[in-house]
């Protein structure tokens, strides 16, 4: 439930953002040939997920739907190249998953049946040929990343609750006794986490030289749209789409970043939470910090950093730590 809701919520802030700024008035855009994007999350430790490819809406006067714009019959692969913990370079024939497998009923998505594992500090290529292309040819669009490390994390002023991180609620709408309850009256959580970036060295004495990524830190109400229920009745905002996106918000620490604190201001809902600590790789973490940046930049287009070639788009790898709490509201 976390990889799909975590994965949907990226892909329609991308999707939307590639959206911004046209016009089908204009003769550019009716000379525009849409360009492919590529959005390919996987988790760390996992077996490889879906990923999405598709084009950019040229009309942006209708209502998206993302099956519109689906790209099908592409060639897909993703290849592991580089051990950078132990500096060694892998065989892209031996590491390599094919997504082969087309949804029937969602256009340009597409997934695996390979059960190869994401390992951490392994540098991962994805090469998309797109209909047309010839095995032989060079790939249309191309991205490279390396998978972060699993890390820890703890609260410091609360650890009597640190052995529930990663425990799964029997029904995360109604959690039990043992989960906490905060509200706004009481100390803001101090979270410190371990290095999911950095280690020390390898058994080659080697510097390991993957680049860093960062944190992501978000907390998301687990009621349904309909029961939710606004902690602070003064501030309601009408304007929110009543999906899983605008049901929480999140955040970004930087890979030097080990600690932060958790507001409780950032809760907008009464009753249960789940609290995500998402470490991601440099191309995700790249993504997501210019999208946060240019929040609030007025009637600009956005810039965002895409590390897919050829196109747009995100690649990247992502290793989460979860917690469940309740939230209530304080007079």
């Amino acid at each position: 439930m976390f990889k799909r809701t975590f994965l949907l919520l990226l892909i329609l802030g991308l999707s939307i953002s590639l959206m911004t700024g046209c016009t089908d008035e204009s003769d550019e855009v009716e000379e525009y040939d849409p360009e492919p994007v590529l959005n390919a999350y996987f988790e760390v430790n996992n077996t490889f997920g879906e990923l999405q490819l598709q084009r950019v809406a040229k009309d942006v006067f209708n209502s998206y739907n993302p099956r519109d714009y689906g790209i099908v019959g592409a060639d897909i692969r993703v290849m592991a190249v580089y051990d950078e913990l132990n500096d060694v370079e892998l065989d892209p024939a031996v590491h390599r998953v094919d997504f082969d497998v087309e949804s029937t009923d969602f256009p340009g998505k597409y997934s695996t049946t390979a059960d190869t594992i994401v390992h951490p500090f392994w540098r991962y290529r994805i090469e998309v040929r797109l209909p047309g292309t010839g095995p032989g040819e060079p790939a249309d669009l191309w991205a490279e990343d390396v998978a972060p490390d699993t890390f820890t994390i703890a609260s410091e002023n609360y650890p009597q609750y640190n052995d529930l991180w990663n425990v799964q609620p029997a029904d995360p709408q109604d959690l039990g006794p043992e989960y906490p309850t905060f509200n706004r009256d009481m100390d803001v959580m101090r979270l410190t986490w371990s290095d999911a970036w950095t280690p020390d060295g390898n058994p080659n004495g080697m510097p390991v030289v993957n680049p860093k990524g960062g944190l992501l830190l978000g907390v998301w109400a687990q009621n349904d749209w309909e029961d939710l229920e606004w902690l602070d009745e003064d501030f309601i905002d009408d304007d929110l789409i009543p999906d899983d996106f605008d049901k929480g918000g999140w955040t970004i620490a930087p890979d030097y970043q080990n600690s932060t604190l958790l507001y409780w201001l950032f809760v907008s809902f009464e009753g249960p939470q789940r609290m995500d600590a998402i470490a991601v790789s440099h191309g995700y973490y790249r993504y997501m910090f210019t999208r946060i940046s240019q929040i609030g930049s007025g009637g600009d287009v956005p810039s965002y950093e895409y590390n897919v070639n050829g196109g747009l788009g995100c690649f990247g790898f992502w290793t989460a730590n979860t917690m469940y709490f309740n939230m209530e509201r304080v007079d």
